[in-house]
């Protein structure tokens, strides 16, 4: 797991209490701490609400990562076969200053939630979906066709270890789906084990988004400078990628490394 830049940026208390609590097997690097804050920042600009829900929960530092976002009337639901509440419960009380007692779990399979009823009260209340759990092929795209029946308009599913080759079902499946629902999937961003998709309406808003504050927001308060690459067309669908900088260069797109982003990069 990567570790913040020791320097002096001004990285808030929570987020740094959350760094600290990561595990090996699971945690949030300060990249996609960084872009889940700036993500959610977008999210509060166009007044997008709702509830937060992951798949796969190990010792809650995604349900915690997602709670710091969370205000007093939105939901915290967790997926997990087991659940296991006592690490989880010291991580998110620690973290989050919220009671444990407010996570709504289900201790359970995703492949069997999508066809129970116990989330049916709340399809389409769901803003933010995390999607860690099993790592086959299959059981992704059955988690982000679960994921697209829950989310409500202009919510973002991230999901975990894209492009880990440790687990390459994972990119397999986000490319399959997002070719196979293109109506419904664009990926808008990409870095640091995470893919990030929305609905086709909203993938120019939140590409558009991370151009302007992503870079900036994740250098100043997090301390990991990135590049931010302009990817191609076809499967790509023009999404954007972020990785760690690569020299003096904030900027890359194919066949050239840019220092300053220009007007053109959308």
């Amino acid at each position: 797991m990567s570790e913040p830049i020791e320097s002096d940026c001004p990285m808030q208390e929570k987020y740094k209490q959350l760094l600290a609590r990561n595990s090996d097997g699971g945690g949030l690097s300060p990249h996609s701490l960084g872009a889940w804050s700036v993500l959610f920042d977008a999210q509060k600009s166009m007044g997008i609400t709702g509830n937060f829900l992951e798949i796969g929960l190990w010792t809650g530092i995604g349900l915690s990562g997602m709670a710091l976002h969370a205000a007093e009337n939105e939901e915290v639901v967790g997926v997990d076969l087991y659940v296991q509440r006592e690490p989880i419960k010291a991580n998110y009380e620690a973290i989050t200053g919220r009671p444990f007692e407010s996570i709504t779990f289900l201790e359970q399979s995703s492949l069997t939630l999508r066809h129970s009823a116990a989330l049916q009260p709340k399809r389409g209340s769901f803003r933010w979906v995390h999607i860690d759990g099993e790592h086959s092929f299959d059981a992704v795209c059955s988690d982000i066709e679960f994921a697209m029946d829950v989310i409500k308009p202009g919510g973002i599913i991230v999901i975990d270890d894209f492009f880990n080759i440790g687990s390459a079902g994972i990119t397999e499946a986000v490319y399959f789906m997002t070719a196979r629902y293109p109506h419904r999937l664009r990926m808008f961003l990409a870095g640091m084990n995470k893919a990030y998709l929305a609905a086709p309406r909203y993938f120019g808003k939140y590409r558009a988004y991370c151009i302007q504050h992503l870079a900036q927001r994740l250098e100043g308060e997090f301390g990991v400078p990135i590049t931010i690459a302009k990817n191609g067309h076809s499967t790509e669908i023009d999404y954007i990628s972020f990785f760690d900088r690569i020299g003096e260069y904030n900027g890359m797109r194919i066949g050239e490394f840019l220092r300053t982003i220009p007007s053109d990069f959308f």
